[in-house]
């Protein structure tokens, strides 16, 4: 007589792919005279199948395993069965899964301000802005300490004129998970020439320069002291060239009149405005000069 025995339990098990989100594979090698396998999972080691789940059955290897929480260690043992039996547990295997980054980074220019935002579907850790102007090479932190599922930041200190780099970094524990980089050039102000006033009283600039950064300048108007930029302004003219001897005709006599430049570069980014005002007089008054509103 012979003794009908159940398979070996599976050998060289091995997580094969632990760099996906909410993912892991189990693999191992096949057993000759196995017809199927039974994959177990736990949240902390075991040693007997009651410590374990069971989460798979399956016909050959690999397995994936999916919906797992982010940053989690899981460990995993495998069994093979035929029509005598069920194996012996495998050698247990264990990962963690990644800790996920911030995805589609992206900026906006605002003003003086860049925002940066990003997708965010977990709560993890904490949220690190870092800034750069050498690819990183250099790091500059603006903001720590924000937490897990924060989708956005304003960023109050970049410099004009130049490149700049940001990324989101993702801190739980002693993990961390860097977002790719996006870039924002940051055009500089218009450059405007001997404002003053001009006939009839009115408000006159001999040049507003493109600067090289830029593509073109933005001119707007508005009426009053104190007006918000740029909710309570006129665009005037848009131009890629220099705009020279240009006259507000339009202007009213006898009101504040509020001016704003902008510089704007080749992917539609607005620089901050440089903000000049003054009273326009009525026609015949004194002329006066035009000023600099800091």
């Amino acid at each position: 007589t012979y003794e009908s025995l159940a398979p070996a339990a599976p050998s060289n098990v091995q997580i094969t792919d632990a760099q996906t989100e909410g993912k892991l594979t189990v693999d191992w090698d096949a057993v000759s005279d196995a017809t199927g396998y039974y994959v177990y999972r736990a949240e902390s080691s075991g040693s007997a199948k009651a410590d374990y789940t069971q989460v798979a059955d399956v016909t050959s290897p690999p397995y994936t395993d999916v919906g797992l929480d982010d940053n989690q260690q899981y460990f995993y043992r495998v069994t093979s069965e035929n029509q005598n039996g069920e194996s012996d547990l495998s050698a247990e295997v264990n990962a963690t899964t990644v800790l996920p980054s911030a995805s589609d980074v992206n900026r906006t220019i605002r003003g003086a301000n860049v925002e940066v935002n990003w997708n965010n579907d977990t709560n993890l850790g904490e949220l690190e802005v870092q800034r750069s102007t050498d690819g990183f090479q250099t790091v500059e932190t603006v903001e720590s300490g924000l937490p897990g599922n924060t989708p956005s930041f304003l960023d109050r200190g970049p410099q004009r004129s130049q490149q700049v780099e940001y990324r989101v970094v993702r801190q739980d524990g002693n993990d961390t998970a860097e977002s790719a980089p996006v870039q924002v050039e940051l055009p500089t102000f218009a450059e405007i020439v001997n404002p003053g006033i001009g006939r009839k009283n009115k408000p006159r600039f001999n040049a507003v320069g493109v600067p090289s950064s830029a593509s073109s300048v933005r001119f707007y108007r508005a009426i009053g002291q104190q007006p918000v930029f740029p909710d309570e302004y006129t665009l005037l003219e848009e131009s890629s060239t220099k705009i020279s001897d240009f006259e507000d005709l339009d202007a009213p006599n006898d009101q504040y009149v509020t001016y704003a430049f902008t510089s704007v570069d080749s992917n539609g980014n607005e620089s901050d405005p440089d903000i000049r005002q003054t009273f326009v007089p009525p026609q015949d008054a004194t002329v006066v000069n035009m000023n600099e509103d800091t």
